[in-house]
């Protein structure tokens, strides 16, 4: 009876290790420049996120979305966890 205690015990911390762990996310971000209905996409760049939980990436991740207007033109940073 105490040996399957163990088992129990030792499977369900084992188990909330594996669920509650921090991984490594990746953040793609896509820039568009849009002038006078001209629409230049420049290459994605990917960050790595490391040592927070999805939530927290997803949340940092979309952080990084920007739009702004300069010089006639219109740039759109958009970013989305892969």
């Amino acid at each position: 009876m105490k040996m399957k205690k163990i088992i129990t015990i030792s499977s369900i911390l084992t188990l909330l290790t594996v669920v509650s762990c921090n991984k490594t996310h990746v953040c793609s971000c896509n820039t568009t420049l849009n002038t006078n209905g001209v629409v230049d996409q420049y290459p994605v760049v990917d960050s790595v996120i490391n040592n927070v939980s999805t939530s927290e990436a997803s949340e940092l991740c979309n952080s990084k979305d920007r739009q702004f207007t300069q010089g006639g033109g219109t740039t759109t940073i958009n970013c989305e966890l892969k």
